[in-house]
């Protein structure tokens, strides 16, 4: 995921379990790998989707485990590419995601969490038009979901389902 400040571009690297701030000449002006939550360092698992509010809050999706470290690169056939993509696709494993709401890249102090999400979700965007702010949740609840969420406490407020009809 990556999301721009006004002045830094934030990049979650879910491989490195972290998030990387740009500034404006492309340099690297920080790295958070970890959060503050009641006066502890929590790590920040595996990254991915993120969103700002208006007062520069972010919302980070994070996993409930870290990312392992990347792999060295085999060379493959596609065909054992797409045997390996399928066969991942339609393993589930326990894990989860959830979504952080931090106080900004410059402090990042957690304000809210979410309570579990489906490991599928992909993506979040902040509707910031409305007080306190509205967090949609793509595959929330699982694959062909739609949640909202309050953006003051990260509260489900409401949730749709696919019915499988064509729109």
């Amino acid at each position: 995921g990556l999301v721009h400040d006004g002045s830094h571009l934030i990049v979650a690297d879910s491989g490195n379990n972290r998030l990387q701030v740009l500034g404006p000449d492309g340099q690297v002006a920080a790295l958070i790998t970890h959060y503050q939550q009641d006066g502890k360092s929590v790590p920040l698992d595996g990254p991915t989707a993120l969103a700002i509010d208006r007062d520069e809050h972010l919302y980070v999706l994070i996993a409930s485990q870290p990312k392992p470290p990347r792999t060295q690169i085999v060379e493959r056939s596609l065909a054992a590419i797409q045997e390996d993509y399928l066969a991942a696709a339609q393993t589930r494993s326990d894990g989860f995601t959830r979504l952080v709401k931090l106080k900004s890249w410059r402090e990042p102090r957690l304000l809210a969490a979410s309570a579990a999400l489906d490991q599928d979700v992909l993506q979040i965007a902040v509707d910031d038009g409305t007080s306190p702010p509205l967090v949609w949740v793509a595959n929330g609840a699982g694959p062909g979901t739609l949640m909202q969420l309050s953006g003051d406490d990260l509260a489900m407020r409401a949730q749709w389902a696919d019915s499988g009809e064509t729109l």
